[in-house]
């Protein structure tokens, strides 16, 4: 245990202050002051319960917002279940048409396959 006189000079002020309580009359006229500024509380209302769809739709944005991610997510399963070539044969090679060639990601052969220039 480290023993400082300092610090026993701070736990003596402290006993000192903690012994020390303001008169009685000053303590009730103050909360007496403090109960007469309190503003009246309001009556508490019962909270109106929302209708939990609404909320989700305004929480993502509205009905815009849900039609565009639903159209999305549509195209997504659409193109995962039946492939990009079975969807641009239903189209009529429309979608190929568009994007100037077949493929619609860069040939990365040349990247995987160095034929021996390492």
């Amino acid at each position: 245990m480290v023993t400082d006189p300092k610090d026993h000079n701070i736990d003596r002020l402290f006993a000192e202050a903690s012994g020390d309580q303001p008169p009685a009359d000053l303590v009730a006229r103050v909360l007496a002051d403090a109960a007469a500024l309190q503003p009246a509380s309001a009556p508490v209302r019962a909270a109106v319960r929302g209708n939990w769809l609404r909320d989700a739709l305004d929480a993502i944005g509205g009905w815009p917002t849900l039609s565009g991610v639903t159209a999305a997510g549509v195209m997504g399963v659409v193109i995962g279940v039946y492939g990009f070539e079975m969807i641009d044969a239903l189209a009529n090679g429309v979608l190929t048409d568009l994007g100037g060639g077949y493929s619609l990601t860069p040939d990365l052969s040349a990247w995987v396959w160095e034929e021996g220039n390492v």
